[in-house]
């Protein structure tokens, strides 16, 4: 052997991968289901309307699926924590 595949099996490392084969990391567990806009509202105790103008101004992420409104449950779950006069700033 004479090279770099020599120079590799010397080093220990194994063989660096091609980037467009470059193993990934899937994680088992499922990320949260994301929420209507209804039980977005009901679990941060707000009307809908208001889920809704708060996206409009930018206060809360939507995820839009063609015409379908989701939250996405991390985003309900930042609002929740967020202390009750901080909310309307």
């Amino acid at each position: 052997m004479t090279g770099a595949a020599a120079d590799r099996r010397r080093s220990g490392r194994p063989p660096r991968l091609p980037a467009h084969l470059v193993p990934i990391h899937v994680s088992p567990e499922r990320p949260p289901r994301p929420l209507t806009r209804e039980e977005a509202a009901a679990a941060l105790g707000l009307h809908p309307r208001t889920v809704d103008r708060w996206a409009r101004r930018g206060r809360l992420r939507l995820i839009d699926l063609g015409g379908t409104v989701r939250v996405p449950a991390d985003e309900a779950t930042r609002l929740r924590n967020t202390g009750p006069w901080t909310r309307f700033e």
